[in-house]
């Protein structure tokens, strides 16, 4: 694997999540642990998870690394609110460059997010892609 794309294969590895996941001893030390490997093999400053509750209809910050770990289950969005919102709208990944020039983009106080300009987010889906076709936006 070239030097370029060798951070790449790191970050798929099965056995890393494994390990992840046998030596967490709840969901929260689990998604923690994933962001801090994650940003590790990519050299990113920030890496954060957030989970989509049904209930409040919302995604919520559930895990970071870069962030102000305060900020946790504080920062709440809407599908559709902010670049995190737009990539579960979209189901697809959002990338910027300037994150802050995007339209949607939003500013969240508490995340203390001033210092970082480039911004990616992925989809990660789990369970059956139904219950996302039903949803209302």
């Amino acid at each position: 694997m070239k030097k370029d794309h060798a951070h790449l294969g790191l970050v798929c590895n099965i056995g890393d999540l494994a390990a992840l996941l046998t030596g967490s001893e709840n969901i929260e030390n689990f998604l923690q642990r994933t962001v801090e490997m994650i940003a590790g093999h990519m050299d990113a400053d920030v890496c954060s998870i957030y989970l989509y509750d049904d209930p409040s209809r919302e995604l919520i910050l559930t895990a970071t690394i870069g962030l102000n770990p305060e900020a946790i289950g504080k920062i709440r969005m809407k599908i559709g609110e902010g670049l995190v919102g737009l990539t579960l709208e979209k189901l697809e990944p959002t990338k910027e460059a300037f994150a802050d020039r995007n339209p949607k983009f939003k500013y969240f106080a508490e995340a203390r997010a001033d210092r970082f300009k480039s911004f990616l987010s992925v989809p990660i889906l789990r369970g059956v892609r139904k219950a996302l076709d039903d949803m209302e936006f």
